[in-house]
Order: structure tokens, then sequence, then C-alpha cells
């Protein structure tokens, strides 16, 4: 997942490496994910799309992970800082959503239809970065994790982040592998990654969001 290979990713890398003769790491949308997992292109990966997920897998929970608003830092300057649905309908700014192939893009999706919410938009992107790029230059507006803020921390000084009123949703984060392969090594990376959220991750949350405290989960 591109939101935690930079943290997540370096920390599992640390610790596996004196115990492995070769790790391969990449980045990639989870339905691309899950298909090298199903070629064996992949042993093990970390998601949080399983809508797709085969047959003869299986999946461990890391964590729950809540979402929240990423506004331009024009925002700020508003005397109301209770960003509903029906404000940011009407904003001024288009919303830039995922692609709707991607993981997040999915989930987001799902949560729109779910509970009718519309909005205009004109951009749809594949990464966190360039979506907290477009935000931070005030092209629009968009959610995501707190863990996409940490990924783009450096640009935090441009953009604003803000609670998701209701309704709000959060995503699971699962570790996904094949069937009674690499059970060890899952074993450790899932104590690794729920070490590293409560330590780390969830600390660093609360910084910029510190009322997402109650909606991170581990295990």
């Amino acid at each position: 997942m591109e939101s935690l290979h930079l943290n997540l990713g370096v920390a599992i890398l640390k610790n596996l490496l004196p115990n492995l003769s070769q790790v391969v790491m990449l980045t990639a949308s989870a339905n691309v994910l899950i298909q090298r997992l199903i070629e064996r292109k992949l042993d093990l990966i970390i998601t949080n799309d399983v809508s797709t997920e085969p047959s003869h897998v299986f999946r461990r929970l890391l964590f729950h992970e809540p979402s929240v608003l990423i506004l331009p830092k024009s925002f700020e300057k508003d005397p109301n800082q209770n960003w509903t649905w029906q404000r940011l309908a009407v904003c001024g700014l288009p919303l830039i959503r995922y692609w709707n192939e991607s993981g997040a893009g999915e989930i987001n999706e799902m949560f729109m239809k779910t509970h009718g919410l519309r909005f205009p938009d004109k951009i749809s992107v594949d990464t966190n970065s360039l979506l907290v790029t477009l935000v931070s230059q005030g092209i629009g507006w968009g959610f995501s994790r707190p863990t996409t803020v940490l990924e783009n921390i450096h640009m935090h000084p441009h953009f604003i982040v803000r609670e998701m009123q209701k309704p709000s949703f959060s995503r699971e984060v699962y570790l996904i592998g094949r069937e009674q392969e690499f059970v060890v090594e899952s074993e450790i990376i899932t104590d690794i990654a729920k070490q590293f959220v409560q330590e780390n991750i969830i600390p660093e949350s609360l910084k910029f969001a510190p009322w997402v405290k109650e909606g991170f989960t581990v295990g």
C-alpha cells in the first residue's frame, strides 16, 4: 500500500532482512497486488481491498483506520470549521476522487453511493501524493486516511486536516497470503505491523488529528 510503504514498509524490511536472502518490496493498487499474489509473483501483500479476494488464501486483520478530510489551506480562514458534507458540496471546489479501480477508490465510491453523497468532480487520481499535491495547490478537496497525511507530511503547511462529519467510515488493512505458505513470515509481519501502528502511526496521527484516536483499532 502506498500510504504505508515509507513507514511500515521500512520497519518490516529492517526486521526481515537479517533472516532472508532476498526481499522484493513494491507498491501497487490493490487489484494489481492481488493479481500478482494469484500469479505467485508475490508471496504476501498488505492491502485494504478484499472484495476480489481469491480462493485458497488467508488474511490477517492488521488494523482499522478512520478517514479524514484533506482540505486546501485557504479553508482554514473560514470561521466555521465544521465541514459537513452539505457544505463541501457547495464549497466551490471539486472533490478530487481516487480512481475507482484502486483500493481506495473502491471503498470511497462504495461509501458515497451507500449514503447518497454527490459532489462536483472533474479529477480522479490513483496516488495519495497526487491527491495531496492537488489539494495543497487549492485545486480541490479530498478525503483519505491519516496514513496518507503521514506519507505526505512534508506538504502539511499547505493543507489542513479536519474531522469527517457523519456519515463517516474507516478502512480495514489486511495481510494476505496463499494458504499454508509463508506462515511463519506472515506471523512475524503481523506482529511487526501491529506494534508499529500502535507505537508510531497512531501517536503521529494524533499530532495533526487528535480526534482519530477512537477510530483506530489494532488487530
